[in-house]
């Protein structure tokens, strides 16, 4: 799925995918999910997960905001 993104699809369908996933995160016992990829909310948001999310392009942006901050 994140091949399919890459390529630019956005499509109703590959989203559905993606939420099925986190979907069995979260009946397996998932207390987080952390969108390890920065492609992931291209397609999903924090609403589509069943349980809070980290998202690596947030933690990525503060991160440099930070950084530039103190420079």
């Amino acid at each position: 799925l994140l091949y399919r993104i890459k390529s630019d699809d956005r499509s109703d369908a590959l989203r559905a995918q993606m939420r099925e996933h986190a979907l069995s995160l979260g009946e397996r016992g998932a207390e987080v999910l952390i969108a390890g990829c920065t492609e992931l909310p291209l397609v999903l948001s924090a609403e589509d997960w069943p349980v809070p999310w980290v998202s690596s392009t947030d933690v990525l942006v503060a991160r440099t905001i930070a950084f530039a901050r103190k420079a």
